[in-house]
């Protein structure tokens, strides 16, 4: 009879579906020095960024210290905590502890979060163990890292880096790293806009706990104290945006892009596009792009796609590349040839009349000839 519970129990482990990391995530852009550009929210409308590398060593001793103490011992069920768990709700009469190891944590947002029943807890705990039995710990712990809700839309401790603090994750504080790991714990309840003052007590709560555990000496404790926990949110950058989309149309496999774009450059090429965009929009002329390419290295180091003007219907059309006539393409490169030849001088006066080549009358977009110009 053990043997036949035995097999059917692990039976049962194997039919549970497991998820298969390959979530709906943004697609995201990034600097030459992994400065954020640009994103795209995914299908499902969650800002969830993919993890670009393996989680810093403080945020993981955050997540564990605070989540699940025992992560690295226990075969994706800790009974220890279940049992405690069930002890405390039974003498309170209501749910006040949760027994969920981050493996079982893991099945629960796979699944959709769905109502917290004993047969979906079975479920959560038969999918635990099969997780454990398939991946590695660390590769748990970064699903986690991955699926935890963090306030809102936002999805994963990658996207809450740059929604919360602007920067990625490699280059938060202490208190930061303290602050990511306890915003999954009811994070429609506690979060930026609502209790702050309790998301501040559990960070600290955790901060104190890292203290105990070695893991911050008291000078680092008590400045992480210090800080102010963030008020807002952060809207994701909007910079070369076409230039995201082009690469999602290119390497349709692939979330995170790694550009050669200079964030700064593109910041001051894409002002000076936006300026001039307004004064031609007065001639009905309601698009402009630009590209720069450093000539050196042959790298793109802008991408202006269009302007940015609320009132360019057409903003989001990528002019950088949208086809156009071969006589639009070919007139900057005869007018910088004719100069580097010597030919002509940029305000010195050509024939505008009509010509007539082999059968071919070429002829002004106006249709009009004003018999001299300048070249220019």
């Amino acid at each position: 009879h053990i043997a036949m519970a035995l097999g059917a129990i692990f039976l049962s482990i194997l039919l549970v579906p497991i998820p298969d990391r390959e979530d709906d995530f943004s697609h995201v852009l990034y600097d030459r020095n992994g400065v954020l550009l640009s994103a795209t929210i995914a299908t499902d409308e969650q800002w969830r960024f993919p993890l670009e590398e393996t989680l810093p060593v403080q945020l993981k001793e955050c997540i564990l210290l605070f989540e699940d103490e025992y992560f690295l011992y226990h075969p994706g069920v800790n009974p220890i905590s279940i049992l405690k768990a069930f002890w405390a709700n039974a003498k309170k009469g209501k749910i006040v502890r949760g027994g969920s190891t981050i493996s079982m944590q893991v099945m629960r947002m796979a699944r959709g979060n769905r109502s917290r029943t004993i047969y979906q807890k079975a479920i959560e705990c038969l999918g635990a163990f099969k997780l454990e039995l398939f991946y590695s710990k660390n590769e748990i712990l970064e699903m986690w890292a991955a699926m935890a809700p963090m306030g809102g839309n936002t999805v994963g401790v990658s996207t809450a880096a740059w929604r919360y603090f602007q920067r990625d994750l490699d280059n938060l504080s202490n208190a930061e790293y303290a602050t990511l790991a306890v915003l999954p714990n009811s994070p429609s309840q506690v979060h930026l806009g609502k209790n702050p003052g309790k998301l501040k007590a559990r960070r600290d709560f955790l901060l104190t706990k890292l203290f105990r555990h070695h893991k911050l000496d008291s000078l680092e404790w008590q400045l992480s104290l210090e800080e102010p926990i963030p008020t807002e949110q952060f809207n994701i950058p909007f910079d070369a945006y076409h230039f995201l989309e082009f690469n999602k149309s290119q390497y349709q496999d692939r979330h995170i892009f790694q550009s050669t774009i200079d964030a700064n450059l593109q910041s001051v090429v894409q002002s000076h596009v936006d300026a001039i965009s307004v004064v031609y929009q007065a001639d009905g002329i309601q698009n402009a792009a630009a590209v720069v390419i450093d000539n050196q290295t042959n790298e793109i180091v802008a991408y202006v796609g269009n302007s940015k003007d609320h009132k360019n219907l057409s903003r989001y059309v990528d002019c950088a590349r949208a086809p156009r006539s071969y006589g639009s393409l070919l007139k900057p490169i005869l007018y910088a040839y004719a100069l580097d030849e010597g030919y002509f001088m940029p305000h010195e006066m050509v024939k505008d009349i009509p010509t007539h080549i082999s059968g071919f009358s070429p002829r002004n977009y106006d249709k009009r000839f004003r018999g001299e110009a300048p070249l220019d």
